[in-house]
């Protein structure tokens, strides 16, 4: 019963007496008339029902547009009663199989007549007949004998003054679904109709429509545009159409890199030397590596497993970004420290713990490193006494291979303030702000930079500190293995970390721009247009060893 009351046009549930209401006319009486005629209802109306039902026993239908293969055409569907002869002598009878299929109604007689000024003239001298809003919007042009358009499509804006696109309905109802078929289309008019929440409102095909003039949705309405000639395109759509057109072209070639598969071997370093790296980068890293160098500022957000600290590495090398600074979370410290010693075995790297600034001291030759004896077990002849102890210490014995001592690596205990990469957590760089600066760095990485998503916290800005002391033309790399960046207020902390969050504005422009779910896939387009690069495994399990 209540799926026969929905198909009522303007119904609505009365919440305050709990009963459905809908406005008396032929669509409410002939639901009427099918719930009294089943036995199984029990219902019985009262007088003033039955005399209203009384009233409605001569013909009534109501017409529409139809889109056939070849052309629109009136359709005029039965409602109650026998069609009047004015119009079947002058109509083409729809089978029920065709009716069925073109506008979901098999047990209704459907005629068709012309999409033209005569057809519009018949139906004006037939009683009883309802014009549907699409018939109405296309009935004064055919009256002057012009054909009018499918739909329009205009330039517009939102409360924002943001562009977009709107299409203003026409007699087509496959242009209107095709255009709310685009990503991020919403109705203009948001209004909810009486005994609708906002957001539950149905969209019907006199609806106009809206999407945000924005260039990652122009081979989409480019494409509509295509298949509909009938489209109405305003000047002023095209000049934006135009202008998304200019920028889109501007990007198309950084996007593409940005999910690139392989690109063709770097073998020479930015200064023209041999690039000399430990080991053999597989394609698609030389392309994250090429994607990084040309972007500078840039998210590297492979899936995990794909080898992001080594295409970082690379392309420090690449680059000569040295000093370069590496910020981690605590226990990935050591992940850095040998991945660097396997790729990058000619630079000395340093490894800061704590928050001591002694480490920055450069050590004496008398003594040295601790890292040193507790590899070897040696101690220097100097050290064996204490020079305040009178009696010499005895002969020592000839030392013993210490089984738990490894080679020493030269960059295992590189010093800071000579080394050409700096590893460090996130927790301390407030304390090592000063001497990291002071080295004129010429790049940083931040690895797992969701850390850094909340603007206010301790680790975010002494990040944020360490950013800004990169040299100009540097290098920012954010890596990061979280599957989708989607919430602008954690995304905008980690841009402002790699001086990118100026190309969106700000971060409120941000969140205003790519506000809900269906904003993700513009925003991560505009993402990769300008430092995001990101492939999965699925995409490259071929190269993987």
């Amino acid at each position: 019963m209540n799926d026969d009351v929905r198909s009522i046009p303007g119904r609505y549930f009365d919440w305050s007496n709990h009963v459905w209401r809908a406005p008396l006319g032929v669509h409410a009486a002939i639901v009427a008339r099918r719930l009294l005629d089943d036995p199984r209802g029990g219902l019985f109306p009262d007088e003033h029902v039955a005399a209203w039902l009384g009233g409605m026993s001569r013909w009534h239908g109501e017409t529409t547009v139809i889109e056939l293969d070849d052309g629109p055409r009136l359709a005029v569907v039965t409602l109650l009663g026998e069609p009047p002869s004015r119009l079947t002598d002058h109509a083409e009878r729809m089978s029920p199989e065709a009716a069925a299929e073109a506008l979901g109604i098999a047990s209704r007689a459907v005629d068709l007549v012309p999409f033209d000024a005569d057809g519009v003239q018949l139906l004006d001298r037939i009683d009883g007949l309802v014009v549907d809003t699409l018939v109405m919007l296309a009935s004064a042009e055919l009256r002057m004998g012009r054909m009018p358009a499918a739909a329009t499509l205009r330039a517009g804006r939102d409360d924002q003054r943001t562009p977009r696109l709107e299409l203003l309905p026409g007699w087509s109802t496959r242009l209107h679904a095709a255009f709310q078929a685009l990503p991020e289309c919403t109705p203009i008019d948001t209004t909810p109709g009486r005994g609708y929440r906002r957001g539950d409102a149905p969209i019907d095909s006199a609806t106009s429509l809206a999407v945000p003039a924005d260039p990652s949705l122009l081979e989409g309405v480019e494409r509509l545009i295509r298949e509909h000639p009938t489209l109405l395109v305003t000047t002023a759509a095209r000049d934006q159409l135009a202008t998304m057109k200019v920028e889109h072209e501007e990007r198309i070639e950084t996007i593409d890199l940005s999910q690139a598969e392989r690109a063709s071997p770097l073998k020479r370093t930015k200064a023209g030397a041999p690039l000399t790296l430990g080991g053999e980068l597989q394609p698609f890293q030389h392309a994250g590596v090429r994607y990084l160098l040309k972007r500078r500022r840039s998210f590297l957000a492979d899936e995990q497993g794909l080898g992001k600290t080594v295409q970082a590495l690379a392309t420090l090398e690449v680059d000569g970004a040295f000093p370069a600074v590496v910020v981690c979370p605590a226990g990935m410290k050591l992940t850095w420290e040998r991945e660097a010693a396997k790729w990058l075995p000619h630079r000395r790297v340093a490894v800061l713990h704590g928050r001591g600034q002694v480490q920055w001291q450069p050590r004496t030759p008398a003594a040295p490193p601790l890292e040193a004896i507790a590899a070897t077990g040696d101690v220097p002849d100097d050290a064996a006494a204490s020079p305040a102890d009178p009696i010499a210490a005895p002969p020592r014995k000839p030392d013993r291979p210490n089984p738990f001592a490894t080679p020493l690596d030269t960059t295992a205990f590189a010093e800071p303030h000579e080394a050409d990469i700096v590893v460090l957590n996130y927790e301390i760089v407030e304390a090592h702000l000063e001497p990291l600066s002071a080295r004129a760095p010429r790049a940083v990485v931040f690895d797992e930079s969701h850390y850094c998503k909340q603007p206010t916290a301790k680790r975010t800005k002494a990040a944020m500190k360490l950013s800004k002391a990169i040299h100009p033309d540097g290098l920012r790399l954010a890596l990061t293995g979280t599957p989708v960046l989607n919430q602008p207020r954690e995304l905008t902390a980690q841009l402002r970390l790699i001086d990118r969050l100026k190309d969106f504005g700000s971060g409120a422009e941000l969140a205003r721009r790519f506000k809900g779910p269906e904003s993700h896939d513009r925003l991560h387009w505009h993402l990769r247009s300008r430092g995001f690069v990101r492939r999965l495994k699925q995409d490259v399990l071929p190269q993987l060893p």
